[in-house]
């Protein structure tokens, strides 16, 4: 029995369609993920940053060399400077000048290379005054005179002793040719007279010590080979008339170890 038309157009097959995507997983596909990294990029940028760093590191100039030529010349004139003054000032004041440190006294120490008589202070009214040295023909005595009598033997030079403070060398005029250092005896003896050089033994040597409360009023005090011996420089009293000069242990407070200074030339 064939079957209607009706069911055989009932029992027709559909139209295909077509499956529609699905929308959720194709947007996943689409979505954009940041790239994974690329560590060996990064590395290669790092070193490279590295180099370029160390690069102008090394180009830039030391500071020395940074320094113009005429700054370093600046430089070097000013340390040669300072290493001058520090290696020779110190000696040239120790040489040519004197320092006093008693501000006591009114006492100018003796100025270099210059001429003084040598004066008793006190201790011997109505006698000789004068520190005075004899003639050539008559010997090397040192003695006591009466007055400054032109022949230039009662003037004496004070000539500073290099590298030492307040010690001289002393020459008495009047002497050409002959000794002419001031000097001392070895201890044992307390005599002054005069020597022909400085010999080293610090006996033609002299240490001016201005006195308080004076004015150019000195003690003179042998600076060395007589140690515990008498080293003032000294004269007697007036009895009998003495002139004698010598050596003596202390200032004793007559007046006789204290002598005063009148400049004659400088």
């Amino acid at each position: 029995m064939q079957k209607p038309d009706a069911f055989l157009e009932a029992e027709a097959e559909p139209e295909y369609e077509p499956m529609k995507p699905d929308t959720k997983d194709q947007d996943d596909k689409l979505q954009i993920y940041p790239p994974l990294p690329d560590h060996k990029q990064e590395m290669r940028n790092q070193i490279e940053s590295n180099t370029s760093s160390a690069k102008q590191t090394s180009r830039q100039p030391s500071f020395f060399k940074r320094l113009s030529k005429r700054t370093v010349i600046i430089a070097v004139i000013i340390l040669c400077i300072i290493i001058f003054v520090a290696a020779f000032v110190p000696a040239f004041l120790k040489t040519h000048q004197n320092h006093n440190d008693s501000s006591s006294n009114n006492s100018i120490l003796p100025v270099n290379n210059s001429v003084y008589t040598i004066q008793i202070a006190n201790g011997r009214a109505g006698c000789n005054q004068y520190l005075s040295v004899s003639t050539c023909q008559i010997g090397n005595n040192i003695q006591m005179w009466s007055n400054d009598d032109g022949s230039g033997r009662q003037h004496f030079t004070f000539q500073l002793v290099p590298n030492k403070t307040n010690v001289y060398n002393i020459f008495p005029n009047g002497r050409s040719g002959c000794d002419d250092y001031l000097s001392s005896a070895s201890c044992g003896f307390n005599y002054v007279d005069v020597w022909g050089a400085d010999d080293g033994s610090g006996r033609q040597q002299w240490t001016a010590l201005p006195i308080p409360n004076t004015t150019n009023q000195f003690n003179f005090l042998i600076e060395n080979g007589r140690n515990g011996c008498n080293d003032y420089l000294s004269t007697a009293d007036c009895t009998n008339s003495s002139n004698l000069v010598d050596l003596f242990g202390v200032d004793d407070g007559s007046g006789r170890q204290r002598w005063n200074l009148t400049l004659i030339t400088q």
